[in-house]
């Protein structure tokens, strides 16, 4: 785990107990706020982790040698020795990761429509929600396609099978890069300046990524 992740995650938590927890529980002692807070940060990282997981086991299976998983500030990142065989496999390492946390998010959203049919304590049920919210977000953002997300390389894949050459395949999975990055970075900023929330510094610095990945792509193409 990059040193990054564990700033994300710390972010995250002060995010949370100084703003969604006290609208969510009023009146509630600080501390309530921040152990919550944490509890649910560390869902974050736990569901990072599954994602990434998710495509390490298939790369395994798929015959992939996996040099190692890694979680950092704007997600994770999983290390193969050398390229899939083909286009199919690709494809199946890549999607691995989307449909494993959209499960999560379902498997996490029936967990709170029990949890409220059995009037479980609010808190629990808070974290419920906010897991299948991250959940729900990693899919949907990470099936975008847009490189170097999972999305961008299902598209690739999918060229790839389809019979277009490697070059225009890369160049049409970056093509989305540039504009969702600015998308991100504007939405980031926003929440940041006029929201006054933390919760802008993650599609802020994701947004740059995208965007200087996108400018990378471009210049070596």
């Amino acid at each position: 785990m990059h040193w990054s992740a564990l700033l994300a995650a710390a972010l995250v938590a002060s995010a949370l107990a100084r703003e969604r927890l006290p609208r969510a529980f009023p009146g509630e002692p600080v501390w309530t706020y921040w152990g919550l807070g944490s509890v649910m940060a560390s869902l974050f990282l736990v569901s990072l982790l599954i994602h990434e997981m998710a495509h390490v086991l298939v790369a395994r299976r798929s015959g992939v040698v996996v040099d190692g998983a890694v979680l950092w500030a704007l997600g994770g990142s999983t290390r193969f020795r050398g390229a899939a065989r083909d286009p199919d496999t690709q494809l199946r390492i890549a999607g691995a990761g989307p449909l494993t946390s959209l499960t999560a998010a379902l498997l996490s959203t029936g967990g709170a429509v029990c949890a409220a049919a059995l009037s479980v304590p609010g808190p629990v049920g808070e974290c419920v929600i906010w897991c299948a919210t991250v959940n729900f977000v990693l899919a949907v953002f990470n099936g975008l396609p847009a490189a170097p997300l999972d999305g961008g390389r299902v598209l690739w894949a999918y060229l790839r099978h389809r019979g277009m050459d490697p070059v225009r395949a890369a160049r049409a999975a970056t093509t989305g890069s540039s504009l969702l990055g600015w998308f991100m970075l504007l939405t980031g900023l926003a929440s940041l300046l006029l929201a006054g929330t933390l919760m802008g510094v993650w599609p802020t610095f994701v947004g740059l990524f995208l965007i200087t990945v996108a400018r990378t792509a471009r210049q070596r193409s």
